[in-house]
């Protein structure tokens, strides 16, 4: 689903709103840096809307990634009567919550009035993309049509991109049933032919067209005819399912696309558009982001030197940083500037990040792959993979692919193959899952500033650490977007296997009604795969489904699916209502107790609750007596053990026979 970003942000209060660019395209692109945000103080409402404007999974990435899990001076929106005084001298293009500045076209008059204004910091150029570009393809580019199989994990037919995958050890990692599943990944690119056959069953979250500030990232009446062609390739080659012809590595994952160059003319894409993207990635719960551009070089012909490429200097790569501070991993392309010292591009000098360099089918360096050292004297690349003559999908086609070359190539199979595992480790931080491919690439002996650690290897990555989580496990019956014909339906689903144990897995379902947010029902099925509903599903309702497995240690994994369920007509079925309970909290933010007040239309005499932090640990327990129907308790911030918690968002959960209400609370510092 498709939604407009400026929409988005707008629900968020956290601002990367973009603005299309305006009809008055005068003057060059600058980065307006602001001295703060504004004279006003961090109220406890504030801080409660920006917890709960993002979803508990960007809560636990967060977590994940070492930061602490509370909304911080970066969330913030700009303070907008900044924004529209320097508003009165150009044309506003995107906004950065994360830099606290705006980019806009300011002619040079316009520019300087904006630098003279008392809230203005610094005005600096907005760099410009130039893409990892691939090469002519090695050959003619190829018609191959092929008959679909829905193969999920298990003895693929890999077709021509058999050997770039074999290389970097992804089928076995299949094998285990790792496909990429429910891993958020941005792809960042010129634009995408969504509707090649490579990506019919590819799940997209979301996207969005930063150049004419749009929903539709595929090729439109304004854009060159060969846009899409460059993103095409690349989120093939990460994410592509054609079986018999080409699979990507992580072709399971959930995608979001980010049309962010512009090709037309010798602008060619801007950083802002790359930042205005990873603060999207980061409001959509996105963990790991793929792209295959450089920033080099500025509308006035300035380019960055060496002395500027030392992880601190770009304005993408301190994007780059705060996005790992979030934890979101960046994979980027190395650059195609050849052999020589630090020829690498921008943002690939941060430290934080994964940049790709390219080695042929014989694990030898390129000619065109960029070298470091950074300019403080870091290793780059990270690690490489086949950048030469890389089999991927072309977009002069619906069914059409090609062999061709670059580190546009090389990257997406690095990132593809990071989302596996991220899916194997929903522990893992960004640099969990980064240090696990560098120190099991084959030359993390002795890195150097041409292979960098050398090429990956996913199936020893993702045993760098035992894997924990439950596999991964499927939904069977009823298949998806059926009509229920009966008000207690059977589910049924795949087991799981416990990967550390010999222990049962237990199972529970998550019912959700699509058109009531308050009405989330479970049902608790033990070991068994398969469960009859506890309760009458309200007729010509909708609903989705999942289930949840559970291991001895707590470790949880959700079904690769989410099924929709339609209820049985009402004409077949007796009337079942069963409204939500609903959950009061005061105060919110808190300091010291919380207290919860629940009301339910079920007549129950006691309730069960519990808290839980980001990461989906189970932090606090209480049960609660009914008074007249009403449910009231607390929660004093601490552990069972007597420990206050840490400041930051945790979750409370209320069940009452099989209703369950979830709310977001802030504990804030003493």
């Amino acid at each position: 689903m498709t939604r407009s970003l400026c929409i988005l942000a707008t629900i968020l209060l956290l601002g990367s709103c973009v603005t299309a660019p305006g009809a008055d395209d005068r003057g060059e692109i600058w980065w307006v840096f602001f001295a703060d945000k504004g004279p006003r103080a961090q109220d406890d409402a504030r801080l409660l809307g920006q917890a709960r404007a993002f979803s508990p999974d960007v809560w636990a990435r967060r977590a994940r990634g070492g930061g602490a899990a509370m909304p911080d001076i970066h969330d913030a929106p700009l303070w907008e009567p900044y924004v529209d005084a320097a508003g009165e001298y150009g044309t506003l293009r995107h906004r950065s919550r994360w830099l606290n500045a705006v980019s806009m076209r300011l002619s040079p008059s316009g520019r300087d009035a904006v630098a003279a204004l008392p809230f203005v910091r610094e005005v600096r150029p907005v760099a410009v993309a130039h893409r990892a570009s691939i090469g002519p393809p090695v050959g003619p580019v190829s018609e191959i049509r092929h008959r679909p199989i829905d193969s999920r994990g298990r003895d693929l037919l890999y077709g021509a991109s058999l050997g770039q995958l074999t290389e970097i050890d992804v089928p076995p990692v299949h094998a285990l049933g790792f496909t990429g599943n429910r891993v958020r990944f941005m792809m960042l690119d010129t634009g995408f032919r969504k509707d090649h056959e490579a990506f019919a069953q590819s799940h997209i979250l979301d996207a969005w067209d930063f150049v004419f500030g749009d929903g539709e990232v595929q090729n439109e009446p304004d854009d060159a005819e060969n846009q899409h062609n460059h993103g095409t390739s690349t989120w093939g080659a990460a994410g592509g399912f054609a079986p018999d012809v080409c699979i990507g590595p992580g072709y399971g994952a959930t995608f979001v696309l980010a049309k962010t160059e512009d090709i037309r003319s010798e602008t060619r894409a801007e950083e802002d558009n790359y930042v205005a993207a990873l603060e999207m990635a980061d409001a959509l719960g996105v963990v790991l982001t793929s792209a295959s551009l450089n920033y080099v070089c500025f509308d006035d012909d300035f380019c960055y030197e060496y002395e500027d490429k030392d992880g601190d200097t770009a304005v993408i790569t301190r994007a780059v940083d705060i996005a790992a501070s979030r934890g979101i991993l960046c994979v980027n392309s190395q650059g195609n500037y050849g052999q020589g010292v630090g020829t690498l591009g921008t943002p690939a000098d941060a430290d934080s990040m994964v940049a790709v360099g390219a080695v042929d089918s014989l694990n030898q360096i390129t000619g065109f792959s960029a070298s470091g050292p950074t300019y403080d004297g870091r290793t780059k690349p990270e690690v490489v993979a086949r950048g030469l003559s890389t089999f991927c999908p072309h977009a002069s086609a619906v069914d059409a692919y090609t062999h061709t070359s670059g580190t546009s190539l090389s990257t997406p199979l690095v990132s593809g193959a990071t989302a596996l595992l991220l899916e194997a480790h929903p522990e893992w931080g960004p640099m969990d899952a980064r240090e696990a491919l560098l120190q099991t690439a084959d030359r993390a002996d002795a890195p150097d500033n041409q292979y960098g650690w050398g090429r990956i290897s996913a199936a020893s990555a993702i045993e760098w650490t035992p894997v924990l989580y439950p596999m991964p496990f499927s939904l069977l019956d009823p298949p998806d977007s059926s009509t229920a014909t009966t008000s207690r339906p059977t589910l049924l689903w795949r087991a799981s296997d416990d990967p550390d144990a010999e222990e049962p897995i237990t199972y529970v379902i998550e019912i959700q009604d699509v058109n009531g947010p308050l009405n989330l029902w479970h049902v608790d099925a033990g070991t068994d795969t398969s469960a009859v509903l506890s309760f009458p599903l309200p007729a010509d309702g909708v609903y989705t489904w999942e289930v949840l497995a559970e291991d001895r240690d707590g470790y949880r994994r959700t079904s690769r699916e989410t099924f929709t369920l339609f209820g049985p007509p009402a004409s077949s079925v007796p009337a079942a209502v069963l409204s939500g309970p609903r959950l009061t909290c005061s105060p919110n933010p808190f300091v010291s107790e919380v207290r919860f007040r629940i009301t339910s239309p079920i007549d129950a005499d006691a309730l069960e609750w519990a808290v839980y932090d980001p990461l989906g640990r189970r932090v606090a327990t209480g049960h609660a007596r009914s008074h007249d129907g009403v449910f009231q308790a607390e929660w004093d911030g601490r552990t069972p053990e007597g420990r206050r918690g840490h400041p930051g968002v945790y979750f409370l959960e209320a069940r009452i026979g099989p209703q369950l209400v979830r709310e977001t609370l802030l504990l804030l510092r003493d």
